[in-house]
């Protein structure tokens, strides 16, 4: 009997650890509680409730579930969850407390290695994370558990604004330790400006290490952090682009006429705007060097050194899409091509009767829409395919974790799907209806909707955001991946390029 029961509760135990890892937070908490219906004494079940009310952001149930398992036995990972409490709930000095005490025992268990890395990033000290993880990975073999740490470490990596050599050597290192192939796939290029954290198609909008959002607006450039507009950081008149985000500045560019054109970056944590060229041009930034294409020329940029740009070789054309394992990819309207990050070698890898759009280079094949299909191509020009050919009007796409995101208008719905570039398995994720269209976009209860028009998305591990419009009116819709909540932006947050 007692050996059944040890059976159900591992059963149980794995299964809500199982859960946990994949954000199921709720079906987590029945399964932690089915092994407490068993056992109440198992220490790990309270723990992982805690830490499921942690990712539902419901602090007082995650720390009454971790107080109970505190009278049990008070473990590493369970101080480390309960400073994550205190974190969130303004008891920085108590969390910091039980912090000391883990690092002092000196803890060599994944699990809890992890957790303290969690911890840290909630603090934004990324340099204590990626010791904390480094150390880690020295002291383990086991391949499984490498995985684990490495998949923590890349993301610490990236918000620590390490340059794209650092993250690429990164991902190198973790796919000969872990044999994981995969992370060689992983390329750090996530749209125009083609920075770690720009993941959205156009450069509209990119997130900062401190989950800050800055988008592209109407006059300007405006943050925004939990889905509400907080500050306007840089208002006039003068369309802005290309923006981008590295080692605490913003980089943008603006339209403007005369002397307010030009490439610029501002410090976040300060008023202050450096002006690094004067000429009105969309540009990358790549391994903290500023690359853009001027009078059918290209050029590098170092922004410490902003008065002599240098001049690679001359281009095809003067938009630039992405940079990738030491290519340029440039685009005209029926042709992609790609430039040695020297100048030294030029070529066509794609060219089609219709206009290309929504150019996106993830690892080694590039992603784009043309004449209403969206393509693959081998960036070495040995493969191409109709990766997907939907029946109604899709505007953008974007690719997260091997998974393309794209949305597509249904006369008056709007479709969100994810394609999985493994399985080639397309999954509906979610519809946003007629009735809540019309409340965001302003229309009449007895008024029409028709076609309305999905323009823009990006994903993060957390949420997708997708810039749509009716009419004249744009709004952003924000849908959380686990929950599938839905909220809706102020509708004037929109891109203009």
């Amino acid at each position: 009997m007692m050996q059944m029961q040890a059976s159900q509760v591992n059963k149980a135990l794995t299964l809500g650890e199982s859960y946990l890892e994949e954000g199921k937070y709720e079906e987590a908490i029945l399964a932690f509680d089915q092994v407490l219906s068993i056992d109440e004494k198992v220490v790990a079940a309270y723990e992982g409730k805690g830490a499921s009310y942690l990712g539902l952001d419901d602090y007082v149930q995650a720390e009454e579930q971790l107080e109970a398992a505190k009278t049990i036995e008070f473990s590493d990972s369970g101080k480390i969850l309960m400073a994550d409490v205190y974190i969130n709930t303004q008891r920085r000095e108590d969390g910091l407390k039980l912090v000391d005490e883990v690092i002092a025992s000196n803890p060599e268990d994944t699990k809890t290695v992890i957790h303290l890395g969690d911890f840290y990033s909630q603090l934004t000290e990324y340099s204590e994370v990626i010791e904390i993880l480094e150390k880690q990975i020295a002291l383990t073999e086991n391949q499984a558990e490498l995985k684990k740490l490495y998949d923590e470490l890349i993301p610490a990596y990236a918000k620590a604004g390490k340059t794209e050599t650092e993250i690429l050597a990164l991902l190198e290192r973790a796919a000969n330790a872990t044999g994981d192939e995969t992370y060689l796939t992983k390329k750090p290029t996530l749209g125009l400006g083609n920075t770690i954290s720009n993941y959205a198609n156009g450069g509209w909008a990119v997130e900062t290490p401190d989950t800050d959002i800055f988008g592209i607006y109407t006059k300007g450039i405006a943050k925004y952090k939990n889905d509400e507009l907080a500050t306007i950081i840089n208002e006039n008149s003068y369309k802005k682009q290309s923006l981008s985000y590295s080692n605490g500045w913003l980089y943008y560019s603006s339209a403007g006429d005369g002397e307010s054109q030009g490439i610029y970056r501002r410090k976040l944590d300060s008023p202050e705007i450096q002006k690094l060229y004067g000429a009105k041009t969309d540009f990358i930034l790549y391994d903290n060097e500023i690359y853009f294409a001027l009078n059918s020329s290209l050029y590098k940029l170092n922004p410490e050194n902003a008065a002599s740009p240098i001049k690679l070789t001359d281009v095809f054309t003067r938009r630039l899409a992405a940079i990738d394992n030491n290519w340029i990819y440039t685009k005209s309207d029926n042709e992609i091509f790609r430039t040695k990050i020297d100048g030294s070698q030029q070529e066509i890898i794609f060219s089609n009767d219709g206009y290309i759009d929504n150019l996106v280079i993830d690892g080694y094949y590039a992603y784009f829409i043309a004449q209403g299909k969206i393509y693959r191509t081998k960036t070495d020009q040995t493969e191409t395919s109709v990766l997907l050919n939907p029946d109604d009007y899709v505007g953008s796409f974007n690719i997260n974790n091997n998974k393309l995101y794209f949305a597509k208008s249904d006369q008056s719905q709007i479709i969100i799907n994810q394609y999985d570039l493994n399985s080639n398995t397309t999954e509906l994720i979610y519809s946003i209806d007629k009735e809540r269209l019309k409340q965001d976009f302003g229309v009449g209860e007895d008024s029409n909707l028709a076609d309305p028009r999905p323009l823009k998305i990006m994903v993060t591990s957390e949420n997708i955001y997708l810039l749509s419009s009716y009419n004249i009116t744009y709004c952003i819709h924000v849908l959380n991946k686990t929950n599938k909540t839905l909220k809706t932006l102020d509708s004037y947050l929109y891109a203009l390029n």
